[in-house]
């Protein structure tokens, strides 16, 4: 039999234990308690380990084997010694043979172990959580004295191991908090009575241009630029945390780094403490500055499109009092053209027969007559003026040459030597589709206008060119232009602002241009007037 093992000193080994382990934790604390183990049982080999997450596997957190540390690794429980420790839930004591009982566990073998004595870490529940052992590479009959010294390391083992383990716990919860945190895209913050952060997360870092670690203790005037918010923000912390209710802020602006502005909507709640006061305040501010700029786009959308809407209103009601006041002029006009027809050519013949006999009248009556016959023709045109706004004919289209038009129109009207016409078409010829007499109708008008605009000299401009869609006319002069008061009514039937003008041509010209599925506008021009006509090209 063997022989016991000289009794270690008890009290020494404590008090090794005490000065060891006082004022070391983690890490450093099991190294120190594995070589003061290894001393106090005068054995040569000390491991502690803890269980992991993986069953049936524990991690070593210091390895003493006499001289110096070995490097910490992982191994499964089977086919060790270690295993017998968490199935007896109980200290064990091998006092020989353990590396032949133990043949598969390879490092048994590498330190040459005989011998062994272990015992499990037992947390505060009960659960194991955890071993530590002695080894010895010769036999051994440990003393009563040994056994307890191994359970006395053991219990202070398992406690510093249960503050880790709730240490890392805390750490990762606390981890996992703040990534919760920082990864929320509302500024979440909790202000204390001074207003000083005493927490923020990434998203309230990145507004006022710093870290999270930045922020904590400052306050909101430390980032913030603008007095006001700052102020806002102040009064409605107090305000929450003096009447403990939440508050919610709609809408407010937020001033970070660099001056810009962003729009959150707050919820701001008390942190009511043991003592029943609020002391801290919670805020989550979610960003809605997309969704404000959005909705303002939105809003100016709709105002475009009730403008848009209202303007197509007022277009159609001109276009009602428009047709309207056509179709009242078709009525007057069919009524008495031939009542007026008829005496204007009564007097027409007579002046036509009064000046057969010229001889015998005096050269004043032969004034009078041609007065009386130029003044029957204005009428007669007046006429027939009216009964073209009453006429619905459609445009008999066909391609027309538009140069020999434009200079075919302008030679038959009177107009003084010095007004002139130019005309710049590209390209040439410069064919459009039109009815021929109903475009002429529509130059002469144009033309007519200009000429009286002139009066004794200018020029009027005629240009052309061609569009994917549309043929484009423009037809300018340099007279003295539209007054901008009357360019909204230059279109209007019967409006004008000439002594004899009769407030009919453009009124003609609109709608001649109309059934062709044309557009005539006046445009801007930099002297004088200028008409633009866009004729379809197909």
């Amino acid at each position: 039999m063997n022989a016991p093992e000289p009794e270690p000193s008890l009290e020494g080994a404590l008090w090794d234990l005490v000065h060891t382990t006082s004022v070391t934790s983690g890490e450093a604390f099991f190294l120190g308690l594995s070589r003061t183990l290894a001393a106090a049982l005068g054995l040569p080999i000390v491991v502690a380990t803890e269980v992991t997450e993986t069953r049936g596997e524990v991690r070593t957190l210091a390895v003493w084997t006499g001289a110096d540390w070995q490097d910490n690794a992982s191994y499964e429980l089977a086919g060790t010694p270690c295993g017998l420790i968490y199935s007896s839930r109980d200290m064990v004591c091998i006092e020989r043979g353990v590396r032949d009982r133990f043949a598969e566990d390879a490092q048994l073998g590498r330190w040459g172990v005989e011998s062994y004595l272990g015992a499990p870490l037992v947390a505060a529940s009960g659960q194991i959580i955890g071993h530590l052992c002695a080894m010895s590479t010769q036999p051994l009959r440990p003393a009563e004295s040994a056994r307890l010294i191994l359970r006395t390391f053991a219990s202070r083992a398992a406690a510093e191991l249960e503050r880790m383990r709730t240490e890392r716990e805390l750490m990762s919860q606390r981890t996992f908090l703040r990534q919760v945190l920082d990864i929320n895209p509302s500024l979440i913050f909790v202000k204390d009575r001074q207003g000083r952060f005493t927490l923020a997360n990434q998203a309230l870092a990145e507004v006022y241009g710093t870290t999270v670690d930045g922020i904590i203790g400052k306050t909101d005037a430390d980032f913030n630029a603008n007095a006001a918010e700052v102020e806002f923000f102040r009064r409605k912390d107090l305000e929450v945390m003096d009447t403990r209710r939440e508050h919610f802020i709609p809408e407010e602006p937020v001033t970070g780094a660099g001056g810009q502005v962003r729009w959150a909507q707050t919820i701001k709640r008390p942190i009511i403490g043991a003592d029943g006061t609020a002391q801290l305040v919670l805020g989550v501010a979610t960003d809605i500055t997309e969704l404000k700029r959005a909705r303002e786009e939105l809003l100016s959308q709709q105002q475009r499109e009730q403008q848009r809407i209202q303007a197509e209103l007022d277009k159609a009601k001109q276009e009602l009092v428009r047709h309207t006041r056509l179709a009242a002029i078709g009525q007057v006009a069919a009524s008495i053209a031939h009542e007026l027809r008829n005496p204007l050519g009564a007097i027409h013949n007579a002046v036509f027969y009064l000046r057969r006999r010229e001889s015998q009248l005096e050269p004043k009556w032969d004034q009078y007559l041609e007065i009386m016959r130029q003044e029957v023709l204005a009428a007669d045109r007046i006429v027939s003026d009216l009964l073209e706004m009453t006429r619905a004919k459609e445009p008999a289209q066909q391609p027309v040459e538009l140069r020999s038009v434009l200079h075919e129109v302008f030679d038959r009207l009177p107009h003084a030597s010095a007004v002139r016409l130019q005309v710049l078409l590209d390209p040439e010829p410069f064919v459009v589709r039109a009815d021929p007499q109903l475009l002429r109708q529509v130059l002469g008008n144009l033309f007519t206008n200009s000429i009286q605009a002139l009066g004794r000299s200018g020029r009027i401009v005629v240009r052309g060119v061609r569009q994917a869609d549309w043929d484009v006319l423009t037809v300018s002069d340099d007279g003295p232009g539209v007054a901008p008061e009357i360019r909204e009514r230059l279109f209007e039937p019967l409006f004008t602002t000439k002594a004899k003008g009769t407030g009919l041509g453009l009124a003609i010209c609109r709608q001649i241009l109309e059934r062709h599925g044309a557009v005539i506008e006046l445009v801007p021009a930099t002297r004088g007037a200028a008409f633009e006509i866009r004729l379809p090209r197909s």
